[in-house]
């Protein structure tokens, strides 16, 4: 598979970088095409590593005007490499635990909408990515109570009997979010931001809304956020720096259409044999220093890494590295290349729902 790419400018100042992992704009509808320099890179790591941070604050880490950042940004937007700002939440310091299916589908083509439609509409959920290989759609739920799991399962298997053939899930124990490196190829500690135990934290209607704007657009000023949840900014500042300290608000990112920076994203899925803490932790410390990694995550049986990569013969080659420095902990594993990947709205929405119970409640 190859990148791509038009009109490659090099990137000589990232030694190790493959001609396949040059990134690029693809060309659009129109035939406009245009490149994505190393500066533009540069931007959407800062702001991949806090997307709140202020263009006056980006200044004088990248040494360039307000108004070239300014201009950098919104034409970043224009041309849709930057899709959106985004807070990162721990849900088990909501008392949530995160779960993930795979669905192996028939060709039924237009049960596929319907289907995206049924999960947009399932408050749980919060991710969904279309995959081809050993499944071909995956989806995230948060939840609380098995029988919320029951009852998604059983809604997919009546409603959908001709398309699905068969399901599959773990509950997720893990999950590391790793900063995108891939841009520049600096190495970032990642963020641990779920866990197998879960705290209920004490919520109110305006921490509930904070955190639906946030997880929208993460880049909105106090002012308009405080107009929007219904308190003074000085409250609403507050609460952000509450929410922040007890570990609910885990980071400000990015979003990026991937396919448009020239990459393909990749799930690997190892099955996990029999490992000693010592070597997990060398695991741990090797996947650190992998700039193409964004996520980690690890269930009873297997762990799932997913990186962006600019062909399959560069993704194939960190999975065998990989496979060679851990012969003993990883049996076998599968790949899957997804062709979409998407954090829903239907979560936000069960936040502005349950804004909407703590007002109700506190009323009565």
């Amino acid at each position: 598979m190859n990148c791509r790419a038009v009109n490659v400018r090099p990137l000589s100042q990232f030694p190790g970088i493959s001609q396949s992992e040059k990134v690029v704009v693809a060309e659009s509808d129109n035939n406009f095409a245009s490149e994505i320099d190393d500066f533009d890179r540069q931007i959407l790591f800062e702001l991949d590593k806090n997307c709140r941070q202020s263009t006056a604050q980006l200044t004088e880490k990248l040494g360039r005007s307000r108004q070239t950042i300014e201009y950098r940004i919104k034409r970043l937007q224009d041309l849709k490499v930057l899709t959106g700002f985004n807070a990162i939440f721990n849900a088990s310091k909501m008392g949530f635990y995160p779960y993930k299916f795979k669905l192996k589908l028939r060709n039924v083509p237009e049960d596929r909408q319907r289907l995206l439609d049924h999960l947009y509409s399932i408050g749980r959920v919060y991710w969904i990515g279309q995959s081809s290989g050993s499944w071909d759609m995956l989806f995230g739920v948060f939840y609380k109570s098995k029988l919320e799991l029951v009852e998604i399962v059983n809604g997919l298997n009546l409603n959908f009997p001709r398309s699905i053939v068969d399901i599959h899930g773990n509950e997720i124990i893990e999950i590391i979010q790793f900063p995108k490196m891939y841009l520049t190829r600096q190495i970032v500690e990642p963020k641990h931001h779920t866990s197998a135990d879960t705290v209920e934290s004490k919520l109110d209607d305006v921490d509930y809304l904070i955190l639906a704007e946030l997880i929208q657009n993460a880049r909105i000023p106090v002012n308009h956020l405080a107009k929007n949840v219904g308190a003074s900014p000085a409250i609403t500042r507050r609460k952000m720096q509450l929410l922040e300290e007890r570990g609910i608000i885990v980071q400000y990112r990015i979003g990026v259409d991937h396919k448009k920076l020239g990459y393909d994203f990749y799930k690997a899925v190892f099955k996990l044999n029999g490992f000693t803490e010592a070597e997990h932790q060398r695991f741990y410390e090797h996947i650190c220093r992998i700039p193409e990694l964004q996520f980690y995550l690890r269930n009873l049986w297997s762990v799932e890494l997913e990186l962006m990569a600019g062909s399959f013969e560069y993704y194939q080659s960190i999975i065998d590295d990989i496979k060679r420095a851990f012969p003993r902990m990883l049996g076998e594993y599968d790949t899957l290349l997804l062709s979409t990947d998407e954090w829903t709205t239907a979560f936000t929405n069960y936040l502005r729902i349950s804004s909407e119970d703590c007002r109700l409640a506190a009323a009565s």
